[in-house]
């Protein structure tokens, strides 16, 4: 399914006013990546979805997200309405000899958070982030797996005591580097600084009286405002001695449940 000649659907649930407001911008972000080979449903929520903000729920992205990247390798994940727009009509096979592949009518999903859309620079950071997290998936496909296998087990399981962040991640400074970029190029750099730099003020109170999140939020804004987005980033030049380091402590299975094969010396290959 294409949306004006794009291997990219942006769906913006019916809200035609949004719609009129961020297509252009949209449009302006997806012409910055070489995708058109990768099929991308976008959705552009206009209400809190449970199954992403409630703590209970097993998909619960954080307090403060604001976007996410889902490839089909994880579209069980998916909350039950949003399956339908990933996998095609049950009543297009006229068989039971179908692949899981031939079910697939995109092999990408990104979600942007209603209160993501609330603001047009915000708006273009986050869905160029996720953009860039498809571009890693398409082109360095187990360096964006071991990236996030040590997203959600470097503090939960690996290293309980770590400091690190989540934007201390090879694949998360890639791109935070890379919204940057687009978001200077669409908007220029004095409106992007200024925008990060409300978000470090408003992370910076919320760390103050003790928000759960908030402190980390506040690291990567710090490091969103400081870093170069005119620098290339080898991305898997950066992961695989960060990986490295935590190799020893990551099992056989929790390997192979992200894709990867750590018995092998080139992991990444």
């Amino acid at each position: 399914m294409e949306q004006n000649g794009l291997s990219i659907k942006f769906d913006f649930n019916e809200n035609k006013e949004r719609e009129k407001q961020l297509m252009p911008l949209c449009l302006a972000v997806w012409n910055e990546f070489e995708l058109s080979s990768e099929r991308i449903y976008v959705y552009v929520a206009q209400t809190e979805e449970f199954d992403f903000t409630e703590p209970r729920s097993l998909n619960y992205q954080g307090k403060y997200f604001r976007g996410i990247q889902i490839g089909s390798e994880d579209f069980h994940n998916l909350p039950p309405h949003m399956l339908k727009c990933v996998y095609r009509p049950i009543t297009e096979f006229m068989d039971d000899d179908v692949s899981l592949e031939d079910t697939l009518a995109y092999e990408n999903f990104v979600y942007i958070r209603n209160g993501t859309c609330t603001e047009s620079v915000g708006f273009v950071l986050t869905l160029a982030h996720e953009l860039q997290h498809v571009t890693q998936r398409c082109k360095t496909r187990k360096i964006l797996f071991a990236n996030s296998l040590l997203f959600h087990n470097l503090a939960k399981t690996l290293d309980p005591y770590t400091t690190l962040t989540a934007i201390d991640i090879p694949s998360e400074q890639d791109a935070n580097i890379v919204s940057k970029r687009i978001g200077e190029k669409i908007f220029g750099p004095e409106l992007v600084r200024k925008y990060a730099d409300s978000q470090i003020k408003s992370f910076e109170d919320m760390s103050r009286y003790g928000h759960s999140g908030a402190h980390a939020e506040l690291i990567r804004w710090q490091f969103f405002q400081r870093c170069d987005s005119s620098v290339p980033y080898d991305l898997q030049a950066k992961t695989i001695p960060f990986f490295e380091q935590y190799k020893a402590k990551i099992t056989v299975a929790l390997a192979k449940n992200y894709g990867l094969d750590i018995s092998q010396e080139q992991w990444w290959a």
